[in-house]
């Protein structure tokens, strides 16, 4: 030990040397740049996770608007093509018994959701481009600043869900499924409905028949998107 109370290099060589621990020193230093390597390789896998979890969600993700426009269009035209059946429906029944009016009336009405069904509808965009991959061999700058974008890009659409612009897909996809299964069924049940009311019904008091059931299987397609109860949305600050 000098005499400022340093320990001696030297003295610490030869004690370890002594002890059989010569190449102590060697073993417990990394080498030159392997302490800045693995910084590097844990910022890539860090920035490369956040990436990930921002797909993820901006997958997960839909703007309100889209869903409004969406959902106006499948209404709008899934109305339109039932209300477009009533002329099919009461030529199928007239002058039929009650038994051959309602198979003649199913058949109307499985043929006309059969072509609503291979309806397609232009898709709801995603609030934005799919965040990127960090390439291979990034920097550990480059990693750094992936990382604070996506980030960044988590927040972003953290807000967009507390402002309502951005809600769930699966909220917007369970809606349509409720309100769209129960006009479908509604829509099913209209030749039991209708064949025994348009026996020996006259032309004008038919087709008033007619309009009216059709009308009622409408009723749970409002032209307004209702209300969508979303579910609980993993935050930026949860991915952190």
């Amino acid at each position: 030990m000098t005499g400022t109370g340093a320990i001696d290099a030297a003295a610490t060589d030869a004690a370890l040397r002594d002890a059989g621990l010569g190449n102590f020193r060697e073993q417990s230093t990394p080498p030159d740049g392997a302490l800045a390597a693995a910084e590097r390789a844990r910022e890539v896998a860090i920035a490369r996770l956040r990436q990930a979890q921002l797909r993820r969600r901006q997958r997960r993700l839909l703007s309100v608007e889209d869903c409004r426009t969406c959902w106006c269009a499948a209404v709008e035209h899934t109305k339109a093509a039932l209300r477009a059946m009533v002329p099919a429906l009461l030529a199928a029944a007239e002058g039929k018994a009650q038994a051959a009016a309602s198979a003649a009336l199913r058949d109307v009405v499985h043929g006309t959701l059969e072509a609503l069904a291979g309806t397609e509808f232009e898709g709801v965009a995603r609030p934005e481009n799919e965040a990127p991959s960090l390439r291979a061999g990034a920097s550990l700058r480059e990693a750094r600043t992936a990382r604070v974008a996506a980030i960044a890009g988590l927040r972003a659409l953290d807000l967009g869900i507390a402002e309502g612009r951005l809600v769930s897909a699966t909220a917007f996809e369970r809606l349509g499924g409720i309100h769209f299964a129960n006009a479908r069924n509604l829509v099913l049940a209209l030749p039991y409905r209708l064949a025994p009311r348009l026996v020996g019904a006259s032309g004008a008091e038919a087709v008033a028949i007619v309009q009216e059931a059709v009308e009622g299987a409408l009723t749970d397609l409002p032209d307004d998107m209702p209300d969508l109860l979303d579910e609980p949305a993993e935050t930026a600050e949860a991915a952190e």
